[in-house]
């Protein structure tokens, strides 16, 4: 029997303004990887800042989770 992959839930959510790609539940095997991007919806809004695991990350318009090895969130 093949051993089995374990995978990790990336959980990603927009705010009002904003958007993220892609939104929810990712599964993600361990050791790869998830880009997201962001973006705010129009030109009245701007991206005030990016939390990945609570923690305030630079907004580059967008955020690679990469070797992934456990759960993570980003908003």
């Amino acid at each position: 029997m093949p051993a089995k992959i374990k995978s990790f839930n990336i959980t990603s959510q927009s705010t009002y303004g904003a958007s993220i790609t892609p939104e929810g539940v990712t599964a993600v095997n361990y050791g790869g990887s998830q880009k997201y991007t962001f973006a705010a919806l129009n030109e009245n809004y701007q991206i005030s800042e990016v939390l990945v695991d609570g923690e305030a990350v630079f907004d580059s318009g967008d955020w690679t989770f990469a070797d992934v090895a456990d759960n993570h969130i980003i908003s």
